[in-house]
Protein backbone atom coordinates (compact mmCIF):
# COMPACT_ATOMS: atom_id res chain seq x y z
CA UNK A 1 0.00 0.00 0.00
CA UNK A 2 2.83 2.31 1.25
CA UNK A 3 3.87 2.03 -2.99
CA UNK A 4 0.89 2.87 -4.00
CA UNK A 5 0.57 6.08 -1.73
CA UNK A 6 3.67 7.16 -2.88
CA UNK A 7 3.23 6.55 -6.32
CA UNK A 8 0.06 8.44 -6.01
CA UNK A 9 1.71 11.19 -4.20
CA UNK A 10 4.49 11.27 -7.26
CA UNK A 11 1.58 11.85 -9.60
CA UNK A 12 -0.46 14.58 -8.12
CA UNK A 13 2.64 16.25 -7.95
CA UNK A 14 4.01 16.57 -11.07
CA UNK A 15 7.05 14.44 -10.07
CA UNK A 16 9.35 12.97 -12.53
CA UNK A 17 7.68 9.27 -12.51
CA UNK A 18 10.33 7.33 -10.01
CA UNK A 19 9.15 3.86 -10.38
CA UNK A 20 10.35 1.48 -13.52
CA UNK A 21 8.07 1.12 -16.41
CA UNK A 22 9.09 -2.38 -15.78
CA UNK A 23 7.89 -2.88 -12.46
CA UNK A 24 4.69 -4.42 -12.15
CA UNK A 25 2.74 -3.98 -8.77
CA UNK A 26 -0.43 -5.03 -7.69
CA UNK A 27 -3.23 -1.90 -7.22
CA UNK A 28 -3.76 -2.71 -3.35
CA UNK A 29 -5.12 0.67 -3.14
CA UNK A 30 -7.98 0.47 -5.82
CA UNK A 31 -8.37 -3.51 -4.58
CA UNK A 32 -9.39 -2.31 -1.01
CA UNK A 33 -11.61 0.51 -1.86
CA UNK A 34 -12.40 2.07 -5.60
CA UNK A 35 -13.04 5.16 -3.87
CA UNK A 36 -10.42 6.36 -2.01
CA UNK A 37 -8.88 9.58 -4.01
CA UNK A 38 -5.86 7.59 -5.35
CA UNK A 39 -8.21 4.70 -6.67
CA UNK A 40 -10.68 7.45 -8.41
CA UNK A 41 -7.65 9.04 -10.47
CA UNK A 42 -6.27 5.57 -11.68
CA UNK A 43 -9.79 4.61 -12.57
CA UNK A 44 -10.31 7.91 -14.41
CA UNK A 45 -6.74 7.31 -16.21
CA UNK A 46 -7.61 3.82 -17.14
CA UNK A 47 -11.35 4.95 -18.48
CA UNK A 48 -9.58 7.90 -20.42
CA UNK A 49 -6.74 4.93 -21.59
CA UNK A 50 -9.77 3.01 -22.79
CA UNK A 51 -11.78 5.70 -24.71
CA UNK A 52 -8.39 6.74 -26.29
CA UNK A 53 -7.82 3.15 -27.15
CA UNK A 54 -11.09 2.58 -28.54
CA UNK A 55 -11.64 5.39 -30.46
CA UNK A 56 -8.00 4.78 -32.44
CA UNK A 57 -9.24 1.11 -33.34
CA UNK A 58 -12.44 2.31 -34.36
CA UNK A 59 -10.69 4.69 -36.66
CA UNK A 60 -8.68 2.66 -38.40
CA UNK A 61 -11.79 -0.08 -38.58
CA UNK A 62 -9.78 -2.35 -36.42
CA UNK A 63 -11.75 -4.34 -33.46
CA UNK A 64 -11.40 -3.75 -30.33
CA UNK A 65 -11.47 -5.61 -27.17
CA UNK A 66 -10.52 -6.24 -23.19
CA UNK A 67 -8.91 -9.28 -22.18
CA UNK A 68 -9.81 -8.84 -17.96
CA UNK A 69 -6.72 -10.60 -16.50
CA UNK A 70 -7.18 -12.24 -12.71
CA UNK A 71 -3.96 -10.92 -10.48
CA UNK A 72 -2.36 -13.86 -8.84
CA UNK A 73 -2.71 -11.86 -5.76
CA UNK A 74 -6.85 -12.57 -6.17
CA UNK A 75 -6.12 -15.82 -6.80
CA UNK A 76 -3.59 -17.71 -4.77
CA UNK A 77 -4.02 -18.79 -1.40
CA UNK A 78 -0.96 -17.25 -0.32
CA UNK A 79 -1.88 -13.55 -0.92
CA UNK A 80 -5.85 -14.82 0.26
CA UNK A 81 -4.83 -15.53 3.71
CA UNK A 82 -3.21 -11.49 4.18
CA UNK A 83 -5.50 -9.66 1.76
CA UNK A 84 -8.93 -11.31 2.85
CA UNK A 85 -8.22 -9.91 6.80
CA UNK A 86 -8.63 -6.09 5.19
CA UNK A 87 -12.30 -4.73 5.02
CA UNK A 88 -13.90 -3.94 1.73
CA UNK A 89 -11.97 -6.67 -0.19
CA UNK A 90 -12.88 -9.23 -2.01
CA UNK A 91 -10.98 -11.49 -4.72
CA UNK A 92 -12.79 -9.84 -7.77
CA UNK A 93 -13.02 -5.99 -6.80
CA UNK A 94 -10.66 -5.41 -9.83
CA UNK A 95 -11.87 -8.08 -12.38
CA UNK A 96 -15.72 -6.81 -11.35
CA UNK A 97 -14.35 -2.81 -11.69
CA UNK A 98 -12.80 -3.35 -15.01
CA UNK A 99 -15.62 -5.42 -16.31
CA UNK A 100 -18.22 -2.69 -15.42
CA UNK A 101 -16.05 -0.02 -16.97
CA UNK A 102 -16.13 -2.07 -20.07
CA UNK A 103 -20.01 -2.44 -19.98
CA UNK A 104 -20.38 0.76 -19.27
CA UNK A 105 -18.24 1.94 -22.42
CA UNK A 106 -19.46 -0.47 -24.90
CA UNK A 107 -16.33 -2.30 -25.08
CA UNK A 108 -16.38 -6.17 -25.35
CA UNK A 109 -15.00 -8.31 -22.92
CA UNK A 110 -13.83 -11.52 -21.57
CA UNK A 111 -13.26 -12.10 -17.55
CA UNK A 112 -11.01 -14.74 -17.20
CA UNK A 113 -11.43 -14.69 -13.14
CA UNK A 114 -14.02 -17.30 -13.47
CA UNK A 115 -12.25 -19.45 -15.31
CA UNK A 116 -8.49 -19.31 -13.79
CA UNK A 117 -10.69 -19.87 -10.28
CA UNK A 118 -12.30 -23.04 -11.70
CA UNK A 119 -9.00 -24.19 -13.45
CA UNK A 120 -6.82 -24.56 -10.04
CA UNK A 121 -5.25 -21.25 -9.96
CA UNK A 122 -2.18 -22.02 -7.88
CA UNK A 123 -1.33 -24.31 -10.78
CA UNK A 124 -1.76 -21.35 -13.36
CA UNK A 125 1.03 -18.90 -12.49
CA UNK A 126 4.73 -19.30 -11.71
CA UNK A 127 6.61 -19.31 -8.39
CA UNK A 128 8.55 -17.30 -6.36
CA UNK A 129 8.94 -14.54 -6.90
CA UNK A 130 7.52 -13.88 -10.79
CA UNK A 131 3.82 -13.92 -10.42
CA UNK A 132 2.14 -13.91 -14.08
CA UNK A 133 1.02 -16.93 -15.91
CA UNK A 134 2.92 -19.55 -16.59
CA UNK A 135 2.75 -21.53 -19.97
CA UNK A 136 -0.64 -23.21 -18.37
CA UNK A 137 -1.91 -20.36 -17.33
CA UNK A 138 -1.66 -18.76 -20.86
CA UNK A 139 -2.97 -21.72 -22.61
CA UNK A 140 -6.43 -21.68 -20.87
CA UNK A 141 -6.22 -17.76 -21.84
CA UNK A 142 -5.38 -18.00 -25.43
CA UNK A 143 -7.55 -20.85 -26.33
CA UNK A 144 -10.62 -19.19 -24.23
CA UNK A 145 -9.72 -16.03 -25.87
CA UNK A 146 -9.84 -17.00 -28.80
CA UNK A 147 -13.34 -18.78 -28.54
CA UNK A 148 -14.57 -15.17 -27.70
CA UNK A 149 -13.24 -13.68 -30.32
CA UNK A 150 -14.54 -16.45 -32.70
CA UNK A 151 -18.00 -15.92 -31.03
CA UNK A 152 -17.56 -11.72 -31.74
CA UNK A 153 -16.38 -12.45 -35.28
CA UNK A 154 -19.61 -14.30 -35.90
CA UNK A 155 -22.00 -12.29 -34.55
CA UNK A 156 -20.41 -9.29 -36.42
CA UNK A 157 -20.68 -11.00 -39.56
CA UNK A 158 -24.20 -11.63 -38.83
CA UNK A 159 -24.90 -8.61 -37.96
CA UNK A 160 -23.42 -6.97 -41.37
CA UNK A 161 -25.37 -9.76 -43.66
CA UNK A 162 -28.96 -8.94 -41.79
CA UNK A 163 -27.90 -4.89 -42.83
CA UNK A 164 -27.13 -5.89 -46.12
CA UNK A 165 -30.22 -7.92 -46.49
CA UNK A 166 -32.89 -5.46 -45.28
Amino acid sequence: LDLCKKEYQNYKEGKPRAFSHFADHYDLDVALNSKSESSVTKIKLMKLILKQAKALACSKQIGFMVTIQPSSFDMLAKFQKVLSKFPGYSNKNLTDLFQNICSEMNIPYINLFNLFNKNNPEELFFKGLNFHWNDKGQDIAAKETAKYLTRLIRTDLKKNNNRLNS
